[in-house]
């Protein structure tokens, strides 16, 4: 970073974490007080996290214009933002469907027996279910990529080797997972350039982070316990890097959990935002948890009249 602090042009961009930035700040502060007087401006993703007391003592003293990107605007500690409302701006999810940036999403409803570890019955109807999208949307089923996910260890090992027993290629993900449990189960999660696995079974692994374009359907075979895991779910289906209008990404679920009605309820929440033209004081939230989109607020209000 000193290297690139010598810079004095322009066009230079340094990229950090969070901790690297916070380190600086309490323990290098000759080295954060040259980055100070470098900076310009602060692009800062996981926005929604800039309330925390070392996180947002680091970044606002950088005393630059200073831009949050979230999806989660909300903290469950009650810890504020310090944002001016006409310095805020909300990028819905009907928005960014229309605009061609993600996939739409629609749901297949079905019926199977999750009774004394029996997995046959789901595998049958989501490999049929698999099937029926490719030939929906016009490609080879061997393209569709798909993530399934339980509720427990023992149900990703079991739907993954029911997937492997039906000679498909799959992998499940689970941290209690060793090597005694066979090539199939893994404990981390791989690059999905280098495996090659259609089928990616978890219960917890695959909600964030996990960004291929050729994941396309989520198979539950089990529900979660709340809106906001759901939609963070969903959007490891909706990435279309494209921007094709009218492309769709599916959810395999089972009737009797109503997750289709949960992601409704999100949708009506972010279309009630729309038409509110953004965030509002008091917000509506999904019955079942709270969840949001794309969101992008400029901070802050002590910086506004620079903007």
């Amino acid at each position: 970073m000193k290297a690139l602090l010598e810079f004095n042009d322009e066009g230079h961009v340094l990229i950090c974490i969070n901790q690297t930035l916070e380190r600086l700040y309490s323990t290098e502060a000759a080295l954060f007080t040259d980055l100070r007087n470098w900076v310009q401006l602060a692009l800062v993703d996981e926005g929604h996290r800039e309330p925390a007391p070392k996180w947002a003592e680091a970044i606002r003293n950088l005393g630059v214009k200073t831009i949050l990107f979230t999806a989660t605007p909300y903290r469950n500690d009650r810890r504020l933002f310090n944002l001016d409302r006409k310095f805020r701006y909300t990028f819905t999810f009907p928005e960014a469907v229309a605009s061609g940036i993600i996939r739409d999403v629609h749901f297949v409803v079905a019926s199977w027996s999750r009774a004394n570890n029996v997995y046959a019955d789901f595998i049958t109807k989501l490999l049929k279910c698999r099937t029926a999208i490719a030939k929906k949307i016009g490609c080879r089923t061997a393209n569709i990529r798909v993530i399934g996910r339980c509720d427990s260890c023992d149900a990703v090992r079991g739907v993954t080797n029911a997937l492997v027993d039906a000679k498909q290629e799959a992998i499940g993900v689970h941290h209690r997972f060793t090597s005694a449990d066979g090539p199939q189960l893994v404990k981390t999660v791989p690059d999905p350039l280098r495996q090659d696995a259609s089928f990616w079974v978890h219960q917890e692994k695959l909600v964030e982070g996990l960004d291929d374009p050729r994941f396309r359907l989520v198979a539950l075979f089990n529900p979660f316990t709340n809106t906001r895991s759901l939609v963070q779910q969903v959007g490891r289906v909706i990435r279309n890097p494209g921007h094709r209008r009218g492309e769709i990404a599916f959810v395999f679920s089972h009737e009797h959990d109503q997750e289709s009605e949960a992601w409704q309820r999100f949708l009506r929440y972010e279309r009630d935002l729309q038409v509110q033209g953004g965030p509002r004081s008091r917000r509506p939230t999904p019955s079942r948890g709270r969840a949001r989109t794309c969101r992008l607020f400029i901070s802050r209000a002590t910086f506004a009249n620079n903007l």
